[in-house]
């Protein structure tokens, strides 16, 4: 609203899962943030939709099977991420949404937006 240079991101994991999925507390859905309402992932994709959501990136936290073996009190917050976010993103959105967004979303602005870069394309991109 003020124009101010701004981006925000979403992963793959809070576009696809809920907080119905960590109801068996189940360690390996427990991350920071954690997982939210499906209204709050429906909101996620109209954001991806409208521009405000500009990344989608992976939040990638690996940890061990013996670490998230471990009760959910006792486990560490995180969740894989790099190894399936494309799949993720191509099964779960962009066969459900136009792809023109997705693309860029999770591939271009993932490398243009922290470089200061602005977006022309990804061959063509010029210094703000």
């Amino acid at each position: 609203k003020q124009g101010l240079p701004v981006s925000g991101e979403a992963c793959p994991h809070h576009l696809i899962l809920t907080d119905e999925n960590i109801k068996n507390l189940n360690p390996n859905y427990k991350m920071n943030p954690p997982l939210r309402s499906k209204e709050d992932l429906d909101a996620l994709i109209e954001g991806l939709k409208d521009g405000t959501v500009t990344c989608i990136s992976t939040d990638h936290a690996p940890h061990s099977d013996e670490e998230k073996l471990k009760p959910i009190d006792q486990a560490p917050f995180g969740i894989i991420g790099n190894q399936h976010a494309f799949s993720l993103v191509y099964t779960y959105l962009v066969k459900k949404n136009p792809p023109k967004y997705i693309s860029k979303q999770l591939a271009d602005n993932n490398i243009i937006l922290p470089l200061g870069l602005k977006w022309n394309s990804l061959l063509n991109c010029k210094l703000k």
